[in-house]
């Protein structure tokens, strides 16, 4: 909160690379700041990407939004995770307590890819983070999972409409009997660069079928004819 004023600069300024990187960043770290368990506070003028910090004596450059896109649809990412926080259980409800939050990989230093489990007073509302904090994308990524089942994607900070890049899960995801990150389950998603993404469970695994049983057949009958020796009498 008190980061972005007296010469501190704004968030957005400190993030490294060009235009599309330091949106892209800006964006991971709101993102990270939701998902994660605590109270949320944000300083004014963070919600628009205003480049100059905070200033007592003038006002905020809400003109930014009217005049560049990458300003507009900042703003707009910012009022969706808004909402998706308010509509999504597990980022509050048992937000206090440490049965609310779980590491899936916090170590993953190699990739700088993180993934976590926020749980809610229900398993039917648990949701699984993935935050990219790096610019490479990455396909065909496994992580664990908490349960097995059919997940979908319900948020990603690198939709178009935000001004990412469009690396998204639109497919449902199966997850698979596959032992990772300590859980007995995992899934096969794609990384977008430099952003984050929550799944959620929609639907358990479909019941496997039967293996189709083997017909066992009655034994041939011989049908050879059988030779009899006739007997001659003398």
């Amino acid at each position: 909160h008190d980061e972005v004023v007296h010469g501190k600069c704004s968030l957005i300024i400190r993030q490294p690379g060009d235009n599309w990187r330091q949106f892209a960043g800006l964006r991971a770290l709101a993102f990270y700041q939701m998902t994660h368990p605590g109270a949320k506070l944000n300083f004014m003028g963070n919600e628009i990407g205003q480049f100059i910090e905070w200033r007592y004596y003038e006002g905020l450059e809400f003109f930014l939004v009217d005049r560049f896109e990458a300003h507009a649809k900042h703003q707009q990412f910012i009022a969706e995770l808004n909402r998706f926080y308010k509509e999504t259980r597990a980022l509050w409800e048992i937000s206090y307590t440490s049965e609310g939050f779980e590491w899936i990989d916090a170590d993953n230093r190699a990739q700088s890819v993180l993934t976590y489990i926020r749980h809610a007073k229900y398993k039917k509302d648990d949701v699984v983070v993935l935050v990219n904090m790096d610019i490479n994308a990455h396909e065909d990524f496994r992580m664990g999972v908490p349960r097995s089942g059919i997940y979908e994607e319900i948020f990603n900070t690198d939709d178009q409409r935000f001004g990412g890049s469009g690396v998204c899960n639109g497919a449902a995801l199966t997850s698979e009997a596959v032992p990772w990150n300590g859980l007995k389950d995992s899934v096969v998603v794609r990384v977008p660069p430099l952003a984050g993404i929550v799944l959620k469970r929609t639907a358990p695994l479909p019941p496997k079928k039967p293996a189709a049983k083997k017909a066992v057949g009655k034994k041939p009958v011989d049908k050879t004819p059988v030779r009899t020796s006739k007997r001659t009498s003398k």
